[in-house]
């Protein structure tokens, strides 16, 4: 573990701005120079570009090869602990000497219609009751939350784990940060913990929605407990198929199911990968060390993500479970609040690294790799949208090739992900739910919504970051109420 390490802080708007603009304008410029001297400087341009997608796609594809690898060497190093602990005989679990205390928070806003199913869920969890609690921050809810929450919590069921925090008035903005930070003062003191019989502390973060497998928090104590400078943990989440309907539905199943298996490859060979907000877990010392109640960035429309490189400039380790769903969560709604959600994604993803571009550059910066692999996911996830955008526009003017020649490259990338990664554990989800008929088909819908859908919200979110007043309000994302 790092002796010392570096707190990061978020530039000023001013400079946010600049920086938004200095990427549009280098992008364009390039490609332009790329057009305009196209036999001296844009074939060679577009050798490099297309060298360089074909290197990504080889990644992808080895990176999957070795996450299943490194998944079944995880299986038995967890069985040889567990034979040396006392564990449970290969299950993967660490042995309850050794189990840390977890506290899960849950911002809630207008979750009424599933708070008792997710509370329930929680309570089947296979961990000792005495180290874990679970804090429901009732956010601002408009519908009868309150009520509802105060009623779990006088259940004698669920009085021993669950607490209660009631958010209302103008001075707790935050949106879901703030929602997130309030929960904090809430946790159990060290005292408490130290109590419970436990040496370390875990907290983790849940949606309203969520349902949890009751392996769940077994697994994350095993994942802490066997990697010390672990700051962060991803659990895979996956869309609750019960509720998919439609192309809307399908198109959210296997949109995540290819997010989950990306981050595990590159969690596999250690490079950069996300938190995703709910099933998301945070070793307390690192809360501790972002500022603890205030650890949760406030002016950031996504939160998981800005807390992502915040862990990482400041040398903790973040890792997805490279095994199975743990955490299922419904799908949302309407196309409109689809749209909606995205464009956050991609703005708040974007707009993360203009904020700490300066630690990620640092030429003393520790851990190169991750770095360079953030790099890589922020050209190719954004800068490459710009430079699509401009190739375009440059390629109509001056009547040359295009450089990336997008629409082939997009296409045979897309082919790669959907037979590599979307099939193998999509299909074993939709096994348990027989009424999909049609894997085939819904994949397909997806495959079509993902290539029509996503470089649209990318390009205008890059857009709107330069051209723009910077977006800092957070709005919720409607899901369907499953009770």
């Amino acid at each position: 573990m790092s002796s010392k390490r570096i707190f990061p802080v978020p530039c000023s708007l001013s400079d946010f701005t600049r920086a938004a603009w200095a990427v549009l304008l280098v992008t364009y410029g390039v490609t332009w120079l790329g057009h305009h001297c196209w036999e001296t400087l844009g074939r060679a341009m577009a050798v490099v570009l297309a060298l360089y997608h074909f290197s990504w796609i080889s990644y992808i594809c080895g990176g999957y090869i070795i996450a299943l690898y490194r998944a079944r060497r995880e299986r038995d190093s967890h069985k040889k602990h567990d034979d040396g602990e006392g564990g449970d005989g290969g299950s993967g679990y660490v042995s309850e000497a050794e189990l840390p205390f977890v506290s899960l928070i849950v911002p809630a806003r207008n979750e009424a219609l599933v708070l008792r199913r997710l509370v329930e869920s929680v309570s089947q969890v296979d961990y000792p009751a005495e180290r874990f609690e679970m804090i429901v921050v009732n956010d601002h809810s408009t519908d009868n939350s309150r009520e509802v929450l105060d009623d779990i919590c006088r259940d004698r069921q669920f009085a021993t784990f669950v607490k209660a925090v009631h958010r209302y008035g103008d001075d707790t903005g935050g949106g879901k940060s703030g929602s997130m930070n309030a929960g904090y003062p809430s946790l159990a003191s060290r005292k408490q913990v130290e109590a419970a019989g436990a040496t370390m502390h875990v907290v983790g973060y849940l949606d309203g929605d969520a349902v949890v497998d009751p392996s769940v928090l077994q697994k994350v104590a095993l994942a802490f407990v066997t990697q010390p400078n672990l700051g962060g943990l991803q659990v895979p989440k996956c869309i609750n198929t019960t509720h998919c309907h439609g192309v809307l539905g399908y198109y959210q199943f296997w949109e995540m199911i290819f997010d989950s298996a990306y981050h595990q490859w590159t969690s596999s060979v250690g490079g950069f990968c996300d938190l995703h907000g709910n099933g998301q877990f945070v070793r307390r010392e690192a809360l501790e060390f972002m500022g603890g109640e205030r650890a949760w960035n406030e002016c950031s429309i996504t939160d998981d993500l800005d807390m992502t490189l915040k862990l990482f400039i400041a040398d903790w380790d973040v890792r997805w479970w490279l095994h199975e769903f743990l955490i299922f969560e419904e799908p949302v709604t309407t196309w409109s609040a689809l749209f909606a959600q995205r464009r956050r994604w991609c703005y708040g993803g974007y707009s993360r690294f203009l904020d700490y571009w300066r630690y990620i550059v640092r030429p003393d910066a520790k851990k190169r790799w991750w770095r360079f692999s953030s790099l890589c996911q922020f050209a190719v996830s954004f800068v490459n949208m710009l430079q699509s955008s401009a190739d375009l526009v440059f390629s109509m003017s001056y009547g040359t090739p295009r450089m990336l020649q997008y629409a082939r490259l997009s296409a045979l990338y897309q082919f790669v992900m959907s037979i590599v990664c979307f099939w193998g554990p999509g299909v074993r989800q939709i096994r348990k739910q027989p009424s999909w008929k049609s894997p085939v088909l819904s994949l397909l819908q997806a495959l079509l919504v993902l290539s029509t859908v996503w470089p649209f919200i990318m390009l205008w979110s890059l857009l709107e970051a330069a051209l723009r007043p910077r977006s800092l309000a957070y709005e919720k994302s409607e899901r369907i109420a499953a009770l």
